[in-house]
């Protein structure tokens, strides 16, 4: 089910050894960002601690995932795992970073989370969503829901607007996007296994539904926007991996980094590269960049697995000419053009060239 990107040949019967895993993950099960005037569980998601807010289950998914990691690599590598040897970073949002903290700990075997220190990215991608901060992000996807193709999706939910603001008593925008949350603010109450709020039919949850899925499409309908939302990510998985590749002394470097953060990143980042996985993302889905080299020709390979949010089981990704592993030097072909310098990202969200 997965779509190949680019082709390449190597050898299979060879002995590779591991260096180092790149890993990108969503936060666990959270909170609605989102709540209404009319909203019948307020009183809940106060007593969770807020909005957007890691949940109980989101922080058992995370300390799950974190195990399953590192039974499956003690298998692989029993030198892997050395959390002086990490970097671990995170959206700057109190979710992902406890994600973070909270996977890392289980991960390492860390008796307290206090021990683990996470680095924010900043600004990350969730700047991107900011018109004010980064008017050329909002200036492109305004330009792209405009075109045909999206624009006779869209249309049909003008008139659902109209009654929703009604219902929820909440008139404070009139961009659909906007409307679009109240689908994540429903997946959140079924999770909870609270009743839909009488006013919201199944025929208008499916319809949320819909276009929450229109609009993860639409953010990630170009490259360009792929750049703004996923092109860190790729900057930093070509450091890490052309650092150990150059490096003599491959003690000295990370074995692990870790970026917690959130659902339309990895959708992104999986368009990007040209992966196509099946269903939204999950809480606490990962992808795993794993870079190794070949004992006897010293040549480096670069391998995807993928980890659903909701299965233990770790699964290679079929790129490469229906292959798990590549040849560093294509991948870091394919992804040239691709990746962008955090210090580059203000000056892109202006749209200076």
């Amino acid at each position: 089910m997965l779509l190949l990107f680019y082709i390449c040949f190597i050898a299979v019967n060879s002995e590779r050894k591991l260096i180092n895993i790149h890993i990108v993950g969503r936060h666990g099960d959270r909170t609605p960002l989102k709540s209404f005037p009319n909203d019948p569980y307020k009183h809940v998601w106060k007593e969770e601690g807020g909005l957007g807010v890691l949940t109980e289950r989101g922080k058992t998914r995370m300390l799950k995932s974190g195990e399953e990691l590192n039974s499956y690599y003690a298998e692989i590598s029993t030198n892997l795992f050395n959390i002086s040897n990490s970097f671990i970073t995170s959206s700057n949002t109190n979710r992902t970073v406890e994600s973070a903290k909270l996977f890392v700990s289980r991960m390492y075997k860390i008796q307290t989370l206090k021990d683990v220190h996470v680095h924010l990215v900043n600004p990350d991608a969730l700047r991107a969503f900011d018109k004010q901060n980064c008017p050329e992000f909002y200036r492109i996807t305004k330009a792209i829901q405009r075109i045909s193709y999206f624009e006779k999706q869209l249309n049909p939910f003008r008139k659902l607007q109209q009654y929703i603001q009604i219902i929820t008593g909440d008139r404070s925008d009139d961009d659909l996007n906007s409307l679009s949350f109240l689908a994540d603010y429903l997946f959140v109450v079924k999770e909870f296994h609270l009743p839909l709020p009488q006013y919201f039919t199944s025929n208008i949850f499916e319809n949320l539904k819909n276009l929450h899925n229109i609009f993860m499409e639409l953010f990630t309908f170009t490259d360009v926007q792929n750049k703004f939302l996923s092109g860190y990510v790729l900057h930093s998985i070509k450091n890490l991996f052309q650092k150990s590749a150059n490096e003599e002394n491959l003690e000295n470097g990370n074995n692990v980094v870790l970026y917690m953060t959130h659902d339309f990143v990895l959708k992104s980042l999986l368009k990007y590269i040209g992966i196509s996985i099946n269903g939204n993302t999950e809480y606490g889905e990962l992808l795993i960049f794993e870079l190794s080299t070949d004992v006897d020709t010293k040549e480096w390979y670069v391998g995807v697995k993928y980890k659903s949010g909701n299965s233990r089981i770790i699964r290679d990704v079929l790129f490469c000419g229906a292959q798990s592993q590549c040849a560093l030097s294509q991948f870091l072909e394919n992804i040239s053009g691709k990746t962008i310098n955090l210090s580059k990202f203000k000056e892109m969200c202006l749209g200076i060239k």
